[in-house]
């Protein structure tokens, strides 16, 4: 049987969201890629952008279209993003999570 865990996203620390990256029997798809764009310079630059444009937007910062867009599912309560560069894409996705006063 599989183990899921999500992990804190430790390059991301926002005031108005918070990022976790998903483990999946201990392999993290976005470490993966995160080491195979290291090996192109290039890549590597344009993933490091796509963090901060995360950082901007975990901080309550507004992205234009052409660096944010905001995906549709048809998932109760989960919404998704996608940050883009010329090259590159990340995609996000968010538990709404809604909290009740006793």
């Amino acid at each position: 049987m599989s183990k899921f865990v999500l992990k804190e996203i430790e390059a991301i620390k926002g005031s108005k969201y918070d990022f976790y990256k998903l483990e999946i029997d201990g392999v993290c798809s976005l470490d993966d890629f995160e080491n195979d764009v290291c090996l192109n310079k290039q890549y590597y630059s344009e993933f490091k952008t796509l963090i901060s444009y995360a950082q901007y937007f975990a901080d309550g910062g507004r992205l234009p279209n052409n660096k944010l867009n905001s995906i549709q599912l048809n998932i109760k309560d989960v919404i998704s993003f996608e940050f883009k560069s010329k090259h590159l894409r990340i995609y996000f996705f968010a538990l709404i999570v809604i909290q009740t006063r006793l």
